[in-house]
């Protein structure tokens, strides 16, 4: 099982089945994004090699993925795995950053 592999079944297996609930959105794939017209009433999770955010998420933001962009804002707490993080958004409550520069190589 490649890393990629493993650390996704990790990912999902720890964070998703226990912790999404109501009208949670959860979506995956290369390119995964919110666009500014788009509000998500309750917790967004995320996994893809790119995940832009530039909607309304009312909850918290958990996420995954190699190139993570912040624009609108995020009514929670934002948890994220990535190796690069851009941030444009209002930040309302606590903020955690996990920064793994080794698992994806950043060109």
């Amino acid at each position: 099982m490649s890393i990629n592999r493993l650390f996704i079944a990790v990912f999902a297996l720890l964070f998703i089945p226990t912790t999404v609930w109501g009208a949670s959105i959860v979506r995956t794939g290369e390119m995964v994004t919110i666009t500014p017209e788009q509000v998500v009433e309750d917790d967004f999770y995320g996994m893809g090699n790119t995940v832009v955010v530039s909607g309304e998420v009312t909850s918290d933001l958990l996420a995954a993925g190699a190139d993570m962009t912040v624009n609108g804002k995020v009514g929670a707490d934002i948890t994220v795995v990535t190796a690069r993080l851009d941030i444009h958004g209002p930040l309302v409550m606590m903020f955690v950053l996990w920064l793994v520069r080794w698992w994806w190589p950043v060109k």
